[in-house]
């Protein structure tokens, strides 16, 4: 009964999120992931709690591929503002990394050096 009633209680998550793939040329594709929206967040008891329209949905992040090989990710917070942005050369994290607070401003910037962090810079 138990098992029944964990598997009730999850099955409106299964297969929520959708993935979308998109081929601009033969070298270049896009791949975006969608999920629900956030409209609402609070702490209670210490706890976040969070409610999400299930819907509505939001892009929740965008890789972009280049020769097979990971080129740039861009993600989003849960009601649509962005969260991050990195930079990839050859698969491998290298450039630019910045991560914004949802009110747009930027949280820290990192930069890369094939795959190795060289520098965060806090604001």
């Amino acid at each position: 009964m138990k098992k029944l009633l964990l598997i009730l209680l999850c099955l409106p998550f299964i297969g929520f999120g959708q993935v979308y793939k998109q081929k601009v040329n033969d070298s270049i594709y896009i791949e975006r992931g969608y999920g629900p929206k956030l409209i609402h967040s609070e702490i209670i008891d210490g706890r976040i709690v969070e409610k999400y329209d299930l819907k509505d949905s939001v892009l929740e992040y965008e890789h972009i591929y280049l020769n097979n090989k990971l080129d740039s990710t861009t993600s989003f917070y849960g009601t649509g503002e962005l969260w991050f942005q990195s930079q990839y050369v050859n698969g491998r994290r290298n450039g630019n990394h910045i991560c914004y607070y949802e009110d747009g401003t930027i949280k820290y910037k990192q930069i890369y050096l094939n795959g190795i962090l060289v520098s965060t810079i806090r604001y």
